[in-house]
């Protein structure tokens, strides 16, 4: 749950006040625009004979800004839309009927957020999220119905005996069309001198970190993702089961990124690795034909290109 990493509403510490985040943390990110190409993969749906996508492509884009910015307490609202389109290569003609409504469909997920985080001591810290998604193949930026909605709330209790070193405790719930869950998570994060350190959001992300200097930066390590859709599916020429559906898919990415600053507010971000698909889930809804089923990727690379801004640490020092 690309969500989970609530580190981002978070950012360094002043001597009197504690705020999340350790020396030489990856920069966090004001606004983003992120292009991610997946290539061909094979693809097996029911029939389990191979259909090819020829390439799978992400859009990100992320806006974060700051309503109150002051030492002890910090809230930000925000707004990020995600989108992503498939484009097949060569199609089974038993499988036509699924992959023919997902070739031309574009996905998105458009969030809303507020993030409130404040000091409690100069060794303990809070922070709070509350996120409303709409995830489909709506048309336009952003559907409000009811059946693409998910909220999620987050709650973060951290510690950080120095400027090296914290942990915190979190609990996300999530709410929608997919279901009620609530979920524990860890965060740790440590700088063990001036080039190593870890960035750990278990069980979302655990990344081993490489400062070349002040200015560039490498990650390495795994990241579980997972996207839900609400969908409908229209009559093909092999008219298959037709009606309204929700996807779940899920992934982990083996990857690397480096991160160079441009200049005190702007950074470029290169990011490439593997990626592990579990089954996509398409459970039916509400129709008499829809029926569950599952489909299966096989594993592949994928590159991610981004630039972003980042605020310097003196613009939340005030």
């Amino acid at each position: 749950m690309s969500n989970l990493v609530a580190q981002e509403i978070l950012t360094p510490m002043r001597e009197m006040y504690c705020k999340p985040g350790v020396d030489g943390k990856s920069p966090s990110k004001g606004i983003l625009v992120e292009y991610g190409l997946f290539p061909s993969y094979k693809i097996n749906a029911e029939s389990e004979k191979n259909s090819h996508l020829h390439a799978n492509e992400h859009l990100l884009i992320k806006l974060k800004a700051p309503i109150i910015n002051r030492k002890r307490i910090k809230f930000l609202i925000g707004v990020r839309h995600f989108r992503e389109a498939y484009d097949f290569g060569s199609i089974d003609v038993d499988d036509q009927w699924l992959f023919k409504n997902l070739e031309n469909k574009t996905l998105k997920n458009t969030r809303f957020s507020a993030y409130l985080s404040g000091s409690i001591s100069s060794k303990h810290y809070f922070g709070f999220k509350g996120e409303a998604a709409y995830t489909g193949d709506y048309k336009g930026l952003v559907n409000l119905d009811k059946r693409y909605r998910h909220l999620y709330l987050v709650s973060i209790f951290g510690m950080k005996p120095h400027a090296k070193k914290e942990w915190g405790l979190g609990v996300v719930s999530r709410f929608g069309f997919r279901g009620n869950m609530v979920l524990p998570f860890l965060i740790y994060n440590q700088t063990f001198n001036e080039h190593w350190g870890l960035e750990f959001t278990a069980p979302v992300k655990m990344m081993l970190r490489y400062n070349l200097n002040k200015k560039s930066l490498f990650l390495f390590g795994p990241e579980f993702g997972s996207r839900f859709y609400s969908v409908d599916f229209m009559e093909t020429p092999t008219n298959g089961p037709v009606g309204q559906y929700n996807i779940r898919r899920s992934e982990t990415q083996l990857n690397m990124a480096y991160h160079q600053q441009v200049s005190s507010w702007f950074w470029c971000e290169i990011k490439m690795g593997y990626v592990h698909y579990n089954a996509a889930e398409f459970q039916g809804v509400n129709s008499a034909e829809a029926i569950d089923f599952e489909i299966n990727p096989s594993d592949g690379l994928f590159l991610k290109l981004g630039v972003f801004l980042s605020p310097p640490k003196s613009y939340f020092d005030k």
